[in-house]
């Protein structure tokens, strides 16, 4: 990808598809955005934001005016949250021939402040804080092709209120303290983009340890004390997850989708799956559409 900025287009222009739904106490936009589209640029809101990443894989950069370019890795069941006030210069290159999916979502911060004075909690949170560019949040995500649906649907306001105020407690509720160990965060992300970012393909202990220049057995040892499982298990909980998420969301089959999980065939997948879950692939997928 080149260094220097390519051209912004607009979401109206050719490549972006979308259309917000017609509700006041939630915006919301279903975004289809073609390969063509190199760069987008989210203008300074006095709302917050998010984008919801629905498909494909890509590299991410990004420039909120301060610093310099940051760049992760972006998947499927990830969510972007920008806070009021923040301008935020995108650019991306994909990693798989699909389109980008998204669906945006803006919070107004009168209903941030509403949320925070009915739990007694004052009338201003730090917003700043809650800046990411990749977190893998597949509440939000979920929440965010519900939304999409309903809209389409014809869901009323009442609908898009209550949405708004989910999200809102979702995103402003007390989160785990972050896990202390010899890895440090940086570092466990080196790891989980990298696991993230090749779900498909077979990733040995060995593929791992590399990411952070060293032995196997060090990496082990220093991962399960940071995280309490092992890489293995904690790669396999991932793939769990994501697989459960894209047979809520998307229409490729399971074979396809358990493939696309890094399960060599349907039968191994089946088996994994309902190992951990307790029904098959299809099973769990149908009881989404009843």
């Amino acid at each position: 990808m080149s260094n220097t900025d390519p051209h912004l287009r607009d979401p109206s222009e050719p490549g972006v598809e979308g259309r917000p739904a017609p509700w006041t106490s939630i915006r919301v936009e279903h975004k289809v955005i073609s390969p063509q589209v190199r760069s987008f640029k989210h203008e300074a809101s006095e709302d917050f934001r998010i984008v919801a990443h629905v498909q494909a894989a890509y590299r991410l950069d990004c420039h909120s005016g301060e610093g310099s370019w940051r760049s992760v890795i972006c998947r499927a069941g990830d969510a972007c949250y920008i806070p009021p006030g923040r301008p935020v210069l995108l650019r991306w290159e994909l990693l798989q021939a699909e389109p980008m999916e998204h669906v945006h979502i803006t919070l107004p911060i009168g209903a941030f402040q509403r949320h925070l004075e009915e739990e007694g909690l004052g009338s201003e949170s730090d917003l700043q804080s809650l800046a990411r560019l990749a977190q893998p949040d597949l509440v939000v995500t979920s929440s965010a092709i519900a939304l999409v649906n309903a809209a389409r649907a014809g869901a009323g306001e009442l609908y898009a209120d209550c949405a708004a105020q989910y999200l809102i407690a979702h995103l402003l509720a007390p989160k785990a303290p972050l896990l202390k160990g010899p890895l440090t965060a940086k570092q466990l992300d080196v790891v989980t983009d990298f696991m993230r970012a090749n779900l498909s393909a077979p990733i040995t202990l060995d593929d791992l340890a590399h990411q952070l220049s060293l032995s196997r057995f060090h990496f082990l040892r220093l991962f399960k004390q940071t995280t309490g499982t092992t890489p293995h298990q904690y790669l396999t909980d991932l793939r769990m997850e994501t697989a459960k998420y894209w047979l809520r969301t998307r229409k490729d089959s399971v074979a396809r989708i358990g493939q696309m999980c890094g399960f060599a065939t349907a039968a191994h997948f089946s088996r994994a799956f309902r190992k951990c879950m307790g029904v098959s692939p299809s099973q769990y997928r149908d009881s989404f559409r009843k």
